[in-house]
């Protein structure tokens, strides 16, 4: 039987076809498919890039409101530190110098005050000025250091040592040791009050380190 030109047409367009689904179509689809595989895997390392970076940020601003919490905490503290510190300073200066002038070796007198006048006047000074370091030494003592507080403890000591020995005696003794226990007491306190203004300026300084 004799083949027509529109069969042999056919079965080239179909040999043709065939071809095309064998060798073409499998590669295409094939790459399309990995075209699809990377978008989905580019999309999903994006999305993970992203929430590390949110996670990031989240962690930075937490940090960094703790730590501006922390230091607004240490400036707080600071400050009422260096309250309490200031007052006994002051209350240090005082004791001091009010130990001092009980029996100063070159000293000057009112001539129209009596002795147990002029001792009272000055006794009372001292006595002022202790009290107030005590109030202040005692009710502000959870606020500064432990050596502070001891080195407070040892002035008061040579001060009340110091107020007995000028109620109780006068240069009018003739005592020799009258003067040299006033001279004694003068020269503790003197070193003992420097000593614990030096540790106040100390602990002032170590806050720079802890900030």
């Amino acid at each position: 039987m004799p083949i027509d030109k529109m069969t042999i047409l056919c079965m080239v367009i179909a040999f043709l076809l065939g071809l095309l689904v064998r060798s073409f179509l499998p590669n295409y689809v094939k790459k399309k498919a990995e075209n699809l595989a990377t978008k989905e895997d580019i999309g999903d390392i994006t999305q993970k890039i992203e929430d590390v970076k949110i996670d990031y940020a989240t962690q930075l601003e937490e940090t960094k409101a703790a730590l501006m919490s922390r230091i607004s905490t240490h400036s707080y503290r600071f400050e009422k530190e260096y309250e309490v510190l200031s007052q006994l300073t002051e209350c240090l200066v005082e004791v001091r110098s009010a130990t001092l002038q009980l029996r100063p070796i070159f000293d000057r007198v009112d001539l129209t005050e009596s002795e147990d006048e002029r001792k009272n006047k000055r006794l009372d000074r001292l006595y002022d000025a202790r009290k107030t370091l005590f109030q202040v030494r005692e009710t502000k003592r959870p606020f500064f250091t432990k050596d502070i507080y001891k080195s407070i403890l040892e002035i008061d000591k040579t001060a009340h040592h110091e107020s007995i020995g000028y109620e109780l005696h006068s240069p009018n003794d003739l005592k020799r040791d009258y003067w040299e226990d006033a001279e004694k007491n003068q020269e503790t306190i003197t070193q003992s009050v420097e000593q614990a203004m030096t540790k106040i300026r100390e602990r002032v300084r170590s806050w720079d380190a802890l900030q």
